[in-house]
């Protein structure tokens, strides 16, 4: 996880921003107005190591690429680990394990505020980031055991047509 503080006194922990980053500057796409103002100070944790396959999690990687072809990565991760049990990155220095590793606390920590509000009898069923290069989607599966993570390029993949395929795929996963 990175820390990022405004403050040296104040560390907030947003593991979603730096893949985020990371992302942009892979992609050659511009860092965010907030996190270009801000001056951040980061320190990087230890990556995530992968798991042992899963053929029906490389199944639903390998039917999701072949539906949307211009993906940047997509991954299917297990929740509590915060291991990929399947990945494809079509960009080398992308790391997808770091990915998994990263949206794994970020769907625990939305699973913690449904709690602190109260909304126990709520589901995470997707969690959508949008940002001026990128659609970064979560779609849960099986109660939040596993989820499906891809990122796509804004300008060439709408966000509901990607929605929709990972609706699909994350069927072939519920147990």
């Amino acid at each position: 996880m990175t820390t990022y503080s405004c403050f040296p006194m104040l560390a907030v922990k947003l593991p979603f921003l730096s893949a985020l980053k990371s992302v942009a500057a892979l992609t050659g796409a511009a860092a965010s107005p907030a996190a270009s103002s801000l001056s951040l100070i980061a320190a990087d944790a230890p990556a995530a190591a992968p798991t042992v396959a899963d053929p029906v999690a490389e199944r639903v990687v390998a039917q999701i690429r072949a539906e949307l072809p211009d993906l940047i990565v997509v991954a299917v991760v297990d929740t509590a680990s915060g291991h990929d049990l399947a990945s494809f990155t079509s960009i080398p220095s992308f790391n997808p394990h770091d990915a998994a590793a990263v949206n794994a606390e970020v769907v625990r920590h939305k699973a913690r505020a449904l709690h602190v509000f109260h909304l126990d009898d709520e589901q995470i069923e997707d969690i959508i980031i949008s940002t001026t290069s990128h659609h970064h989607l979560i779609k849960t599966v099986n109660n939040l055991q596993k989820f499906i993570y891809l990122a796509v390029f804004a300008h060439s993949t709408g966000l509901g047509f990607a929605r929709e395929v990972l609706r699909r795929n994350a069927l072939d996963l519920v147990a």
